[in-house]
């Protein structure tokens, strides 16, 4: 009987530590996610401005530059198992990998636009400006639902086993865990998203500001269970 509890056990053991391990990949790759989205930011949209050749080659450029950026940031999730994600992680990687597609699809269509454009197809450029204002608009839901994406993406790293006081005062994440996340999104947004979103943040900023703030913020680590250490 004790060789049957024994063996329970460690196989209890085992799988938790490959649930774990399955979360914090999922949680490493959306971190490189937001990173790889981040390279937006050093992208010049033209959108038109002059209305010349010139700058709607230069924004045809810029177009096919961010279209590979939001395909890099959907390999950084597509390939990720799903075996030991919990609900909300496996829709956090559904709607991320979707929205890259969604912005993938915008970029492309207003692509051809420009396209025909160059090619003589269109030759009014005031139609063309009206046209790429839609795409903007359009463009805008994409990175609205990149900064959901984000706030899911931090309720997930919040554990479910409540503290001593019926609390849910402790992520899943180790101290070393929450350090390297942290790290990671202010090597490639700088040190001012630590203290959060702020008025007249770019989008793109505020879905690495929002995770940065909230792993540097009063929950516990996981490896402070137990201890009565205070909180991160």
């Amino acid at each position: 009987m004790k060789s049957i509890f024994a063996v329970a056990v460690i196989l209890s053991f085992s799988l938790g530590f490959c649930e774990n391990e399955a979360r914090w990949k999922l949680a490493e790759s959306y971190v490189e996610y937001v990173n790889t989205i981040g390279e937006l930011l050093d992208t010049t949209i033209y959108a038109g401005s002059t209305g010349t050749a010139e700058d709607y080659t230069n924004t045809f450029k810029s177009l096919e530059k961010r279209k590979g950026i939001w395909d890099g940031a959907k390999n950084c999730l597509s390939n990720i198992s799903e075996v030991g994600l919990t609900e909300s992680e496996l829709e956090l990687k559904k709607t991320a990998v979707s929205n890259a597609d969604l912005a993938k699809t915008i970029i492309d269509a207003e692509a051809n636009l420009l396209e025909g454009f160059l090619n003589g197809d269109e030759k009014n450029p005031g139609t063309i400006s009206r046209k790429l204002g839609k795409f903007t608009n359009d463009y805008e839901a994409v990175t609205k639902l990149a900064v959901m994406n984000s706030i899911l993406f931090v309720q997930t790293l919040v554990d479910s086993m409540p503290d001593e006081n019926g609390k849910m005062s402790y992520l899943w994440l180790t101290s070393d865990q929450r350090k390297e996340i942290s790290n990671s999104l202010i090597n490639e947004f700088g040190k001012g998203i630590k203290g959060g979103m702020k008025p007249g943040m770019d989008r793109i900023k505020v879905t690495a500001a929002i995770i940065c703030h909230f792993v540097n913020g009063e929950h516990k680590s996981s490896d402070q269970r137990g201890k009565g250490t205070k909180p991160h």
